[in-house]
This record gives C-alpha cells, sequence and structure tokens, in this order.
C-alpha cells in the first residue's frame, strides 16, 4: 500500500510540475447560472467539443477566467528518458 501510494504521490508532483494550464472564457460560478439557455449552451459545446473537433490527447488542468479550477484531465504519457520531453501514450 505504501509503495502505490509513494507512486501515486509522485504522478501527481510529476502532474503538477508539467501540467498545460487552459484558461477557459467564464467563471465557475457561471456554470451555475439559472438564465443561460440550455439549448445555447448544448450548441457551443456541440461546436466547440464535439465529433468533428481533433482530439486532445494530453493531460490538463482547464481554469476559470478567475484562476478557479473547473477540471482536471489525467492523460496517460511514458517519460523517454533523461532530458527528454514526455510525450502521449496515444498511438493512431
Amino acid at each position: 500500500m505504501a509503495r502505490v501510494r509513494k507512486l501515486a504521490e509522485e504522478h501527481l508532483a510529476n502532474y503538477m510540475q508539467e501540467v498545460t494550464q487552459i484558461k477557459l472564457p467564464f467563471t465557475l460560478a457561471s456554470l451555475g447560472d439559472k438564465n443561460q439557455n440550455k439549448m445555447e449552451m448544448e450548441k457551443r459545446c456541440q461546436e466547440k467539443l464535439g465529433a468533428n473537433q481533433p482530439a486532445q490527447c494530453m493531460s490538463a488542468e482547464f481554469l476559470d477566467s478567475e484562476g478557479h479550477p473547473v477540471l482536471f484531465y489525467f492523460g496517460d504519457r511514458i517519460l523517454l528518458g533523461p532530458g527528454q520531453s514526455r510525450v502521449s501514450n496515444f498511438f493512431c
């Protein structure tokens, strides 16, 4: 159990050091705004995140416009070796 925990802590430390931060054009609080039109939000999601958009195989921390975390995505990465960059473990 201690070995698994240590490995998880190392993965988290690597994630926090290397993760790409993506700033979103809204605040976390606005997600609960009852005045937003549900159909309009679904349309925007389909346009921006739908099946016709290319996949992003990477880890990322999504922040709202005020810097508050909204979502953490953990991609599967491998480490090539000393001095080399991490690469995605995604094969076409």
